[in-house]
């Protein structure tokens, strides 16, 4: 392509140069679309635009003579600029012709008649994209739509980053490698000045000289002068030296001053810092007090609280004082106190507990009970949380295989339409079960599909390549294995297999494929560096050997 742009730029036969390659002559207002636009356009941004037949013909003379493996496009251009502000979709889209800038109007013109590029419009997000196309159907004047891939685009763009670091990196090394030249030409043309002007520089010193030598006689008659004056000029130095040093001793005395200030300063800080933290710590001490006298506060009403308590009980068991009979002393009392304080201690001994033992036991199963019915709901209400996250887990699992089984049957179709074969997959999760139905014959548009079990032997090949493929693309798995997948395959299914499966390798980033046939690799198949092969010798040979 250089050495074609360098002929038509050298050649004079032309009646108007042409313009070429079209795609020196777009700017990209947009670049994350710059990779599907490379491939929308393809080999449109290498073509070239003539005014006349004649120009057309010896244009594809020079591109004879270049030898071009695939020979760019010729377009004639006629008549003038077209006007498409009544051909294009609404303002809220963008489209290729928006995003383009054109350093001639005639790149747009072309572009526009054999691309439509003014009715494609672009959406970043798939999903916007089918509501767009799908939802009432396309827009007013839009032709097509042309949307991100989900997983592709961040696979991009990470390449992306990788490129740019790296042509950071290059621009550093490039820009370091321009300054040094600079510097060599800089000192070189520093050299070159020097040697042209050696004549020039030797007149001009032979009159410095003369100058110089003018100026020492008149310095020689200035120095006796100067003699004569230094004489008093030391006797004046003298005398200041005498004052400075005067000056010097009332110095370090204001200086000694000034530091013993400066340390009782430092001494005050100090007692002050000690004294501010003293006085911190009595504030401590008094909240502190006044905290506890609260607290003390707090437990005396407590307990005359309990006190009160306890004389409202003692006063519903006895209201009044205990009446004494007449002629009970304090002995008669005494014996019958004592007597049934033995009642009590035989009914203890029945029972077989005191009163307080069984007060405490009754509070102990009291409280044991109460923290058994507490854990009792909290467990209650740890089931219950835990039923709300497996039903939600169970909802996202079945939302997660729904999506899996759609991405499934998208690629599925989309694979098989490389053969001209249509189908359709059903996938039961839930009765761990697939389903596959597919029509070969493509002009059989009412049928619903075959099942696999009446499929030849390639046809049932080719389509379980593209189940698995399409499993393969859903699940993610980063190394995928296939063997003696073109058993019973004919030569034609054979190779579109192939390439199937190469191609589906190159557009996954990060996989392995490993692909094992006891067939020789079809010579249609596109292949490349990324593809290694390795054969096998005959174990009969082997044998033999």
């Amino acid at each position: 392509m250089i050495n074609l742009v360098k002929l038509v730029a050298t050649d004079g036969a032309f009646e108007q140069n042409p313009i070429g390659p079209i795609g020196a002559y777009i700017k990209l207002l947009k670049p994350e679309w710059s990779g599907i636009l490379e491939k929308t356009l393809g080999d449109t941004l290498n073509a070239f635009v003539v005014k006349s037949k004649h120009d057309q013909t010896h244009l594809s003379g020079l591109i004879q003579r270049t030898a071009m493996r695939k020979p760019p496009p010729i377009y004639i251009a006629y008549g003038g600029p077209i006007d498409t502000s009544e051909q294009e979709p609404n303002c809220e889209f963008d489209t290729i012709l928006r995003i383009l800038d054109f350093d001639d109007e005639l790149v747009r013109t072309q572009l526009v008649i054999n691309n439509q590029i003014e009715k494609v419009i672009l959406v970043m997000e798939r999903l916007e994209a089918e509501r767009v196309m799908l939802d009432g159907g396309p827009p007013r004047n839009v032709a097509a739509c042309i949307c991100f891939h989900d997983v592709l685009q961040k696979e991009n763009l990470k390449q992306l980053g990788l490129e740019l670091r790296e042509l950071n990196c290059e621009e550093r090394f490039a820009l370091q490698a321009v300054q040094r030249t600079r510097a060599d030409v800089e000192r070189a043309q520093q050299e070159l000045d020097a040697f042209e002007g050696v004549d020039s520089r030797l007149v001009i010193l032979r009159s410095e000289l003369e100058t110089r030598q003018a100026e020492e006689s008149q310095l020689g008659a200035q120095y006796g002068n100067m003699r004569l004056a230094r004489r008093d000029l030391d006797a004046k130095a003298q005398g200041a030296k005498r004052r400075l040093d005067v000056e010097r001793g009332r110095d370090e005395d204001f200086h000694s001053r000034v530091s013993k200030a400066n340390e009782k300063i430092k001494s005050c800080e100090s007692m002050r810092r000690i004294a501010l933290s003293r006085k911190n710590e009595a504030f401590e001490k008094l909240d502190i007090e006044r905290s506890e006298r609260r607290r003390a506060q707090v437990r005396r009403d407590e307990k005359a609280t309990e006190v009160q308590e306890f004389v409202q009980q003692a006063e519903s068991v006895a209201p009044g004082r205990v009446h004494v009979p007449e002629g009970e002393g304090y002995r008669s009392i005494e014996k019958k106190y004592e007597r049934i304080g033995e009642q009590l201690a035989q009914r203890e001994r029945r029972i077989g507990a005191t009163d307080q033992q069984i007060y405490d036991r009754a509070n102990e199963a009291r409280t044991k009970y109460e923290d058994v019915m507490i854990q009792t709901r909290h467990v209650d209400e740890t089931i219950a949380s835990l039923k709300r996250a497996i039903e939600h887990r169970l909802h996202l699992w079945r939302q997660f295989q729904r999506q899996i089984s759609a991405r499934v049957r998208i690629q599925f179709n989309y694979l098989l339409s490389e053969r001209g074969f249509r189908g359709k997959i059903d996938l039961d999760h839930r009765a761990r079960k697939v389903v596959i139905h597919i029509e070969p014959d493509e002009t059989r548009k009412s049928s619903s599909g075959r099942n696999t079990k009446t499929l030849s032997g390639g046809e049932k090949s080719f389509s379980s390549i593209c189940m698995l493929l399409s499993v393969w693309e859903a699940i993610g798995s980063p190394i995928r294995c296939l063997d003696e997948f073109d058993v019973f395959m004919d030569n034609v299914n054979r190779a579109i297999s192939t390439n199937m499966l190469v191609d589906a390798a190159r557009r996954s980033v990060s996989r392995q494929y490993i692909l094992i046939t006891p067939n020789a690799i079809e010579g249609r198949a596109r292949l490349d560096r990324d593809v290694k092969i390795i054969r096998l010798t005959d174990p009969r040979q082997r044998t033999l050997v």
